[in-house]
């Protein structure tokens, strides 16, 4: 059997570093949600828009809804690198009593967006976990029972229902973590 060889992850500590010099404090409480395309991956792999039985709007529609329970003041999405500039902007108008805001990731980088965040919501993108390794309170929000988080998370940063969060009890991200089980990926995306 060969011997696992565990290597530093330059990209982590580089980003780590960052983090600590540049890190924002705001008195506002601020919920950043990490896009992702999901209907169309599900589209493109499955012929279904629906494959998972949610998709990226069903789940932010449900963010929205029960914004209350993340006790945010600010929702912020972070575009995913495909999406569009205005994909979510019919949310300002739908839920204009949040405050909504929608960053471009090539005008901000992934640290600029954690910088100033202080719960970290998603599906299972690398983004979240690499939040959770700065030791922020990251989620893995996956409203289905036909997928389930790939990430090294623990189960209590793992939700299907919003009804289930309790924010008081997600674990903030530890270092000491290391490596990704990509076991279940290729299921995911081949």
């Amino acid at each position: 059997m060969t011997p696992i060889i565990k290597i530093k992850n330059e990209y982590l500590t580089q980003i780590e570093e960052s983090f600590i010099k540049k890190r924002e404090r705001k008195e506002e409480k601020i919920l950043l949600f990490l896009s992702e395309p999901t209907k169309e991956v599900a589209i493109k792999t499955y012929n279904n828009a629906n494959y998972w039985g949610f998709d990226e709007y069903s789940a932010l529609d449900s963010i929205c809804k029960n914004f209350f329970l993340f006790k945010s003041d600010v929702l912020k999405i972070r575009l995913h690198p495909s999406d569009t500039k205005n994909k979510y902007d019919y949310l300002l108008k739908k839920y204009g009593d949040i405050s909504i805001s929608i960053e471009d990731p090539i005008e901000k980088t992934l640290n600029q967006s954690l910088f100033t965040s202080d719960i970290v919501l998603g599906f299972d993108t690398y983004a979240l976990y690499v939040a959770f390794y700065l030791g922020l309170k990251s989620i893995s929000y996956l409203p289905s029972s036909n997928r389930n988080c790939t990430l090294p998370l623990p189960s209590s940063n793992q939700i299907k229902q919003l009804k289930d969060l309790d924010i008081e009890n997600i674990s903030y991200g530890k270092k000491e973590i290391f490596g990704i089980n990509f076991k279940n990926w290729s299921d995911l995306y081949l």
